[in-house]
């Protein structure tokens, strides 16, 4: 008889981290196996999982980031029959093209359900293990806010649809399959899954074999950047996909007149195609690559200011170490709009927390500039720089 294993789908660097802790906390000594696709650059560290093999006993690469863009849901969301149709008679094909999995699977980790997670799901409630227990886990802050059973309510409300997809073309997909929903924060829900909501143990900082394991994964033994200046931007995606609107490099230089550019450090993002800070004198970061989740698990950060415009890695000192009040959002500055009637909940959580702010939000760049110097102010709060 074969052993069940438990399986893991990851499309980036952050649900893999937090795969590999709930791995490594829950399951350790189980058999785990880990799908981690193409959405980064992941190929070595599939290679990196097989050679060290301490957190998961296998990983599979999987090239489905074009699949996934050119299909979307498809198999919730496409209306023309016919498609509909081959996508449910084809799931052994269409799964069998991108991977091919080895043994019965008893527990699926899903971090989102975007189409290849849907069609590794279809496949093994079809012809693994049609009682597999699948959970959600963590994929960021907008799991505490985007409600990640939505389209799976109003795909319930159509029986004659749900009866269709479930009995002719055995296409599952249903709030009943899920067993849990998994986030390091609970009481930092803004909304209510239709299943139990349960807490991802926290990352245990001292425990030198997890933290060993899981460098060897990313490589971190390459990172040569040291995060020690009092202030931290990260730079975000606005400059490579050309939106001239956001101007980050005018509000840093803004910030430098006032604390010197000697104290501020920018985290480059990998996408962006020039160092568009190192040319203006500020310290940068070599490697790109190294997740920043992974930089917080193993240097001291807590002294530091970490400033974005809305990027969710501000928040990691809090997610993977508890730390708050060492954060600011810039977004209300550049007035980014989009964000639904949820996110702004969850950010009064976060600002209005029993325990603690956990985030600054500014509403103009006056108050900005009085937060950094209020918090600078105190020379304990920082670990480097000449401020």
């Amino acid at each position: 008889m074969k052993t069940e294993k438990i399986l893991f789908m990851c499309n980036t660097p952050y649900q893999l981290l937090m795969a590999s802790n709930i791995a490594w906390t829950r399951y350790n000594g189980k058999s785990i196996e880990v799908i981690v696709s193409n959405h980064f650059n992941s190929k070595k560290i599939v290679e990196n999982i097989n050679i060290t093999k301490n957190i998961f006993s296998k990983a599979y690469y999987v090239e489905s980031l074009e699949y996934s863009r050119r299909k979307g849901n498809f198999a919730s969301q496409s209306k023309k029959g016919t498609e509909r149709l081959l996508y449910g008679q084809n799931v052994k094909k269409m799964l069998e093209y991108f991977v091919n999995l080895d043994g019965i699977f008893s527990e699926l980790w899903l971090a989102n359900f975007e189409s290849f997670s849907e069609l590794l799901f279809n496949y093994i409630r079809r012809y693994i293990n049609k009682s597999v227990k699948v959970y959600c886990y963590e994929d960021g802050q907008g799991s505490y806010y985007d409600d990640f059973f939505f389209h799976t309510r109003e795909y319930e409300k159509s029986f004659k649809r749900r009866c269709f997809e479930r009995y002719f073309l055995n296409i599952i997909y249903s709030t009943e399959v899920f067993c849990g929903y998994y986030v390091m924060y609970p009481e930092d829900m803004v909304f209510t899954p239709p299943v139990p909501v349960c807490r991802i143990e926290p990352f245990d900082i001292n425990d030198r074999n997890f933290l060993d394991n899981i460098n060897s994964i990313f490589d971190y033994e390459k990172c040569n950047d040291i995060y020690d200046l009092p202030i931290i931007f990260f730079e975000e995606s606005y400059y490579a996909d050309g939106s001239e609107m956001i101007d980050d490099v005018g509000i840093i230089e803004r910030l430098a007149e006032s604390i010197g550019r000697d104290n501020i450090m920018v985290k480059l993002h990998p996408r962006n195609p020039i160092n568009r800070f190192k040319r203006l004198g500020y310290k940068t970061n070599k490697n790109t690559e190294i997740p920043w989740e992974l930089i917080v698990l193993n240097q001291e950060i807590s002294k530091s200011i970490l400033i974005s415009i809305s990027s969710s890695a501000v928040l990691s000192a809090y997610t993977i170490k508890g730390i708050r009040g060492r954060s600011i959002y810039l977004s209300k500055i550049i007035n980014i709009r989009g964000r639904n009637h949820n996110y702004e909940t969850y950010i009064e959580k976060l600002l209005n927390s029993d325990e603690g702010k956990v985030v600054e939000f500014p509403t103009s760049e006056v108050e900005f500039l009085c937060l950094v110097k209020k918090y600078l102010e105190d020379k304990t709060t920082w670990s480097g720089g000449n401020y």
